[in-house]
């Protein structure tokens, strides 16, 4: 039989080991290394290669990439309507979401995309506790419902009612709690299980339980009509094909260090002829001595000194001001080092496989968006991927909506209504320049307004759709929508303004001047040139006369214009 303590979900069992490398490769740095880097050589040169071993966590940067894009467009999340505290909270007001001060986009950014993308999964609860005997009048402002998110391996157990599987019938939740002793200090902590279940009769209580299995205190009955759990899954990791990658790579990278300091100090090597007197006689006389002053035959040293003997038998001072005789037969000294070759195909491979990676990822990316794509964006290349960010997006969307909900119910106020963006993409700043350069070559390719402000309406999106507050986006866009000038580049404006195919005042509204600055700025140009010309004919017939005899109101009307 079942206890609290040892049910497990079967995805969960399934699941357990690979939470555990998702974890391990999300966190990176010294646990990673500890888990995943094995030895290949003696215990002494395998604690010497760990100590000068790195991890390269392209998995996780890859991961991160589809994370950040997410990140970015989370300032465009619309959250309306609702009759209670929820969109002041989720602004940060009373408190913030979770009581911490966090906003429901801070929430989501720290708690939530991050742990969907290397997880897979992700569950919030929403909570309430509120003081025994208190009335609504009594609560002070941040007395009002609050989330906290679990990461995949604390959600042990779930099960739906089969009669409705988007009803929970129980959850069991794995959680760690402080314990502090008399001084009020931290002394340790431990595990505990949160068991939440709905009976039969449409009731949802709360039980706690000691990691042994045994309850603590009483069960705990809540107001709701459902479990205030939310669960999310987004169908596999983004790292199920990639986190062995990283492992090889850490092999890889840890094995070329360890080559790359070894081969950096060559090493001496000499001809000999062990049987030569002369190196018998410095053998003899580096013999260890017993109390008598007779040597001591190598058989019969402890191991420490035999090899102290072996490495004092073959050091050789050496150096720029030191040299070596050598016999008049035997070829000159020198030192040698390893071959580089392997040491190039092994950092070739590293790149191929942080190039595969990001691969990798992309496509599990865009085989999550596969479950909602039209037949008609699958033809396009740039459709997938972008369609697997709109689909974490939706997952997102749905995680907060059913908050919502459930913070709705224990305030007896209707829901907010959420809307996440539609659009994402990894586009880099570089990426981003091009496609506007690009976007910008087509405005004029096609005699078509709509056409034209469509192309404009795609550059305010590339530029600023990551960036701007959705609003301020929008006005850029209801601006183009608006104006009548095909353009407002400077350059082609004058080219028009010249070959007489527009007029002044409209390259000017065009630029964005008020209207009525091109009739001054003609009559300013006006006087200029009526100055210039009385000037130059003046100094043609009288050569002594300079521009600098010009009267005062002419020099003010030159400088000023």
């Amino acid at each position: 039989m079942a206890t609290i303590n040892s049910s497990v979900h079967p995805e969960f069992a399934d699941m357990e080991e690979d939470y555990k490398k998702y974890r391990l490769t999300y966190i990176g740095g010294r646990k990673y290394k500890e888990e995943y880097l094995r030895p290949r050589e003696g215990e002494d040169d395998f604690a010497s290669r760990e100590a000068i071993s790195y991890v390269p966590g392209y998995a996780k940067e890859a991961v991160l990439e589809v994370s950040r894009a997410i990140h970015q467009r989370l300032h465009r999340v619309s959250r309306t309507g609702g009759t209670g505290s929820y969109l002041e909270v989720a602004k940060g007001a009373l408190g913030g979401i979770d009581r911490h001060g966090n906003t429901m986009n801070s929430f989501i950014s720290q708690k939530v995309v991050d742990e969907l993308c290397f997880m897979g999964k992700i569950g919030g609860f929403v909570d309430n506790v509120i003081p025994k005997g208190a009335t609504k009048a009594d609560l002070n402002s941040t007395d009002h419902p609050y989330v906290y998110a679990y990461k995949a391996e604390d959600i042990r157990d779930w099960a739906y009612f089969p009669d409705d599987p988007s009803r929970l019938r129980y959850v069991i939740l794995q959680e760690t709690i402080e314990v502090f002793d008399d001084t009020g200090l931290r002394s340790k902590t431990e595990k505990r299980f949160r068991h939440v279940y709905q009976d039969e009769n449409g009731g949802v209580f709360v039980q706690f339980y000691a990691e042994s299995g045994e309850p603590i205190g009483a069960k705990t009955s809540l107001a709701l009509s459902r479990i205030p759990f939310v669960l999310s899954n987004l169908g596999m990791s983004l790292l199920q094909d990639v986190a062995d990658h990283q492992t090889a790579l850490l092999t890889l990278a840890s094995m070329d260090m360890s080559y790359a300091v070894k081969s950096n100090v060559p090493f001496y090597t000499e001809q000999r002829n062990a049987l030569t007197s002369d190196l018998m006689s410095q053998a003899y006389k580096r013999l260890p001595r017993d109390s008598n002053g007779n040597p001591i035959n190598p058989e019969d040293m402890t191991e420490d000194t035999r090899r102290k003997f072996l490495r004092d038998s073959e050091r050789i001072t050496i150096g720029t001001t030191k040299g070596r005789y050598y016999s008049k037969d035997y070829d000159r000294p020198g030192f040698i080092h390893p071959s580089s070759e392997p040491l190039k195909a092994s950092m070739e491979k590293q790149t191929a496989i942080a190039t595969e990676i990001r691969e990798l990822v992309a496509l599990n990316v865009q085989r999550a968006g596969l479950r909602f794509q039209s037949e008609e964006s699958k033809k396009m290349d740039s459709r997938p991927l972008e369609a697997g960010l709109s689909y974490i997006g939706l997952i997102l969307q749905s995680f907060e909506t059913q908050i919502a909900q459930i913070y709705a119910e224990y305030e007896s106020a209707e829901p907010a209504t959420i809307r996440y963006p539609e659009s994402y993409n990894l586009l880099t700043e570089d990426e981003r320049r091009q496609a506007i350069s690009e976007d910008r070559k087509l405005i004029s390719a096609v005699p078509s307004e709509a056409f034209r402000k469509a192309v404009q309406k795609q550059i305010i999106e590339t530029k600023f759709g990551h960036l701007l507050d959705p609003d301020e986006v929008v006005l850029m866009k209801t601006e183009v929508e608006a104006s009548q000038a095909p353009t407002s580049d400077a350059e082609e404006l004058r080219t028009d303004v010249e070959a007489g195919i527009v007029s002044a005042e409209f390259a000017s509204v065009a630029r964005g001047y008020p209207v009525g600055e091109a009739a001054k700025a003609q009559e300013e140009k006006a006087v200029r040139l009526n100055i210039a010309t009385r000037l130059q004919s003046s100094a043609h017939d009288n050569p002594d006369e300079r521009p600098s005899d010009a009267t005062k109101s002419e020099k003010y009307v030159l400088k000023e214009t």
